[in-house]
């Protein structure tokens, strides 16, 4: 997609009319860049989120396993039930062929 940016010298020429076609044109203006603006926070605010996800993530995946297997955070006593369970999804992965994932989870599972 080609970007049509005016000069300055441009808006100075649109400035110089005096009609209402200036008006909609100095109005959708604004209108544009405050959708840009807007377009630009939401863009801020989703990089935000993504890096707050990726902090959720830390942990290993065991720990993780056993929380969600717990279902309340605090999944202790359940370490080798989640290395059963990671364990179980790498033999699947390894039966479709997916032998890179599967041995990755195979490593997490031992750790």
């Amino acid at each position: 997609m080609t970007e049509y940016k005016a000069t300055p010298e441009q808006w100075a020429d649109v400035g110089a009319f005096d009609s209402d076609t200036r008006a909609c044109i100095l109005e959708l203006r604004t209108r544009i860049e405050q959708l840009e603006t807007l377009k630009q926070d939401k863009l801020d605010r989703l990089i935000a989120q993504d890096r707050n996800d990726a902090a959720d993530l830390a942990g290993s995946l065991v720990e993780r396993v056993a929380d969600a297997i717990y279902r309340n955070g605090t999944g202790d006593g359940f370490r080798e039930e989640a290395r059963a369970a990671i364990r179980e999804v790498a033999f699947w992965l390894h039966a479709a062929g997916t032998w890179e994932a599967a041995d990755v989870l195979e490593q997490e599972a031992e750790q």
